[in-house]
């Protein structure tokens, strides 16, 4: 039987993965601008390194789905408020 080997970087992108998902679900949320673009670069990093070790990047796409949502939403917030106020 082969045993699937353990590779650190694989590793590390799935974990920055995770990171760019949560952040990206908070951002909807709270801190929009700040969690929207921490969940854009880790997710896109994390989705580059996953697809070049040929792994499952779900999680990766969805932080940056869900952050840029995020990002986009508190962006638009942000600009109504400045014209508004």
């Amino acid at each position: 039987m082969m045993e699937p080997s353990y590779n650190p970087e694989v590793a590390s992108a799935k974990s920055r993965a995770t990171t760019a998902l949560v952040c990206g679900i908070i951002s909807l949320f709270f801190l929009g601008l700040v969690l929207g673009v921490i969940a854009l670069v880790k997710g896109l990093s994390a989705r580059n390194t996953l697809k070049a070790a040929n792994e499952p990047s779900g999680a990766a796409t969805a932080g940056v789905i869900i952050g840029t949502v995020g990002l986009v939403a508190w962006a638009v917030l942000f600009v109504i408020l400045m014209i508004y106020m």
